[in-house]
């Protein structure tokens, strides 16, 4: 063997040693990952969010920073003093594409409204999931508002409210508008 060809094939041998891949799962996509929380192909892959979901952050869990600290803390004192005055927990979460593909994306809105318990034992809940990065929106309901806000429902209201502004690049003002959308139509709901 040539000199090069040697310090090559150790070199390869020590890169493999030291930088060992693995085939992750997640969703419907499969990702290389590296040791260390990153993916040999450039995408971030949160390995806590396939096995443990992360604790919310408020009502509002912007992991896609669409909103500004100001605009996320609005939005969360909207919906908590809509929570104070019906009983009814909505929880908006933005997701980017590192943590979902777009066919598993309604799947993880629904896992997180069960891990977080939004509703609690009463399932007056609403996950409220945007991902501006994979182009989708989903409004999971819990079957204690099913029978006033109906998937018919909200995806009038995804398609009124929301998505013009989104359609705009205003990701704030479309949730604004969604969420006082949503608020009107469960106003007669009972504790």
């Amino acid at each position: 063997m040539q000199p090069i060809i040697k310090i090559s094939l150790i070199g390869l041998l020590f890169a493999q040693v030291c930088f060992t891949a693995s085939a992750q799962e997640k969703d419907d996509v499969i990702i290389a990952q590296a040791p260390g929380g990153f993916s040999l192909h450039g995408r971030v892959y949160h390995k806590h969010f396939k096995d443990e979901v992360p604790p919310a952050s408020g009502y509002v869990t912007d992991w896609e920073n669409l909103f500004t600290d100001a605009q996320e803390a609005h939005i969360d004192s909207m919906v908590a003093d809509f929570s104070r005055q019906t009983g009814i927990q909505i929880a908006v979460v933005t997701v980017d594409s590192s943590m979902s593909s777009k066919d598993g994306f309604d799947s993880v809105i629904l896992r997180l409204g069960n891990t977080w318990g939004v509703g609690q034992d009463s399932s007056k809940g609403i996950v409220v999931g945007i991902s501006n990065s994979l182009g989708i929106m989903r409004i999971q309901n819990g079957v204690g508002v099913a029978a006033t806000l109906s998937d018919a429902d909200t995806q009038q209201i995804v398609d009124a409210a929301f998505l013009p502004e989104f359609e705009k690049g205003d990701y704030y003002l479309g949730t604004l508008i969604g969420l006082a959308a949503i608020m009107q139509k469960l106003q007669g709901v009972s504790r």
